[in-house]
């Protein structure tokens, strides 16, 4: 018992060593190429949504085919407070991120002196954006404006339709 305890124990030291040696990464493509990367000069990998709808809006913004969360456009995705990056199941003010337990004690993100200490922040920096944080740059929550630019019957049409019962 002892002696494969060993064996197993050399051969993952093996396995390490020749991983920590590679110098080149070869990634395979889904049309069979071959991609080669030189591993030193790789800082960190991170998958990126690169999957947008053009709506043809005059400010050019690019809206995501679907939800946080969602694989597919009939789908919700997940719930985020404004700033937060992560789900969670409480979303009163005693739980959000940037006040201090009543909505007029806000410590970033407020644009009102009544409404606790003002910073006049009304968009997201990267660190408190669910879709920078999720999806990687470009990509952002949405801000008011773009909400604004989206609904405006000028700029887009709105149809009721069905995916998927839904």
């Amino acid at each position: 018992m002892k002696a494969k305890s060993i064996i197993a124990a050399l051969l993952l030291l093996v396995a390490g060593v020749q991983t920590a040696m590679a110098q080149k990464m070869l990634v395979k493509t889904t049309d069979n190429g071959l991609v080669r990367f030189d591993v030193s000069k790789v800082e960190y990998v991170k998958f990126i949504k690169d999957d947008f709808v053009d709506l043809g809006l005059p400010s050019g913004t690019l809206w995501s085919s679907c939800n946080i969360g969602a694989s597919s456009p009939e789908q919700y995705g997940f719930y985020f407070a404004w700033g937060e990056t992560e789900e969670k199941n409480d979303y009163s003010w005693l739980t959000y991120r940037y006040c201090r337990g009543t909505y007029d004690s806000l410590t970033k993100y407020c644009t009102a002196e009544y409404y606790g200490t003002f910073d006049g922040l009304d968009a997201l920096e990267d660190v408190d954006d669910a879709a920078a944080m999720t999806w990687g740059s470009p990509w952002k929550v949405p801000s008011m404006e773009q909400f604004d630019e989206l609904m405006n019957p000028e700029n887009t049409t709105v149809k009721k339709t069905f995916q998927d019962d839904v």
